[in-house]
């Protein structure tokens, strides 16, 4: 039997207790690339993925299936496609906006956000494409996924900006007033997106089978 190696031991406990190669970097004094050589060789040592970057949610076995717009959660995520869309804005019926017939930057800055934002980051293109024409936008709340962002919008005054599709039939659609965004938006690829030990999971492949049905089946009704 091979001797343990101690200090993949040290390295092992910092990284998961940080969570961050970054921050193990930091701890133990060293470069961001050796740190990364050294979880390499423990994923290797071990056969285990540790911390794939899939957000600490998935990395701790929160979340089975997670479906929304992602571009960062790491190569080792597995991710498969689901439909393409397009961005919104969205505020409760009855909100001054619903009563223009089209929102200008000036009256979409002139009003509080609520965003979106998985990750923690309310640093998004929208505040980059109103950066470039010298504007702002005021950011009163930050959520985590469009159901509580569309929530908060229609008890409040603040504006939400949410995938079209993803207001077919949502029950509270009544009351959601809808209205082109004043600014160009990309078109948005929503994928839904696992943790790679579930790859395999006969009830988890399932699952999958079914989100992608009902996608394709929404699209082509």
């Amino acid at each position: 039997m091979t001797d343990p190696d101690f200090n993949l031991l040290v390295a092992l406990d910092i990284l998961l207790a940080e969570a961050s190669v970054a921050g193990a970097a930091r701890r133990l004094n060293l470069s961001t690339s050796a740190m990364s050589r050294t979880l390499s060789r423990l994923r290797e040592v071990t056969g285990d993925p540790i911390l794939v970057r899939a957000g600490r949610q998935m990395r701790e076995g929160l979340v089975d299936l997670e479906i929304g717009v992602q571009s960062n959660m790491g190569p080792e995520i597995r991710l498969q496609r689901l439909f393409e869309d397009r961005f919104v804005g969205a505020v409760r019926k009855g909100h001054p906006l619903a009563a223009l017939p089209a929102v200008s930057l000036e009256d979409y800055v002139a009003w509080g956000h609520v965003v979106t934002a998985p990750n923690g980051s309310s640093h998004g293109f929208v505040d980059d494409a109103l950066a470039a024409r010298g504007m702002k936008r005021k950011i009163a709340s930050v959520v985590p996924g469009f159901p509580t962002a569309l929530s908060v919008a229609l008890a409040s005054d603040l504006i939400a900006m949410v995938p079209a599709l993803y207001l077919l039939n949502q029950p509270m659609s009544e009351n959601v007033h809808i209205f082109e965004l004043p600014f160009n938006t990309r078109t948005i690829t929503v994928s839904q997106m696992w943790h790679p030990r579930m790859e395999q999971d006969p009830g988890h492949r399932w699952l999958r089978e079914k989100v992608l049905a009902v996608c394709h089946q929404s699209r082509h009704r």
